[in-house]
């Protein structure tokens, strides 16, 4: 929530749609104050979709509009400037949860379990720990293996499922390869157990249960 804070429009780039996040807002004393990230590896550019990019360019042209009747500098004003005890963040994490209640479906979670969201997508989409270690501002790789490895873990078997249909599907189309592949193949079975996969298992059970464990898992 700092880092959400300490943000103004010169710290996003609509051209190249980067985020700049390079300073995080803390409270001492129900007072506010604007320092640099807590670690190094907190500053960091962020990049973001063109979808975000066309949100962030039309709540931009609102918010201006609006900033206008106080101040002439709508650039860098900051989400908190106005206010200098914590009531702001408490009124943020308050209208989160009246838009959680909007829909019975949707799970009750906090702001910051969005960062947890946004890792588990990255990581489903074949991330590796690096990428999501950097957009997360992790000051070491290991809090990001701590936090999300049982993750990897179910994306791996995924990655096996996908490897022994390739294996499957080559031994079909060439048969003179066909002893080649079995060695290759028997080291991809071999290596299935320590992904937690048990052996002598089909691929559709194994597709099924790795689809059913994927869906339950829940953000760290």
């Amino acid at each position: 929530m700092g880092e959400i804070l300490a943000l103004n429009w010169n710290d996003i780039n609509l051209l190249t749609n980067t985020i700049y996040v390079t300073k995080t807002v803390y409270f001492v004393n129900n007072t506010s104050y604007i320092n640099t990230t807590k670690t190094r590896s907190g500053t960091r550019n962020i990049t973001i979709n063109q979808k975000l990019a066309e949100m962030l360019i039309d709540w931009k042209s609102k918010t201006k509009r609006k900033l206008e009747e106080f101040t002439k500098n709508t650039e860098r004003t900051t989400n908190n400037t106005e206010y200098t005890n914590n009531n702001y963040k408490n009124m943020i994490d308050k209208k989160f949860k009246q838009i959680l209640e909007r829909d019975k479906d949707l799970k009750k979670i906090r702001i910051h379990d969005l960062r947890h969201s946004h890792a588990s997508l990255l990581i489903n989409q074949g991330e590796d720990y690096l990428v999501v270690k950097e957009r997360l501002g992790h000051a070491s790789i290991t809090t990001t293996i701590d936090t999300y490895s049982h993750l990897y873990l179910t994306n791996r078997k995924h990655w096996l499922i996908n490897l022994m249909i390739y294996f499957k599907m080559e031994k079909i189309g060439n048969s003179t390869q066909t002893k080649k592949k079995d060695k290759v193949q028997n080291l991809v079975f071999n290596t299935i157990p320590a992904a937690g996969v048990r052996t002598g298992t089909s691929l559709r059970t194994l597709d099924f249960e790795s689809s059913a464990s994927a869906n339950s898992a829940t953000p760290a």
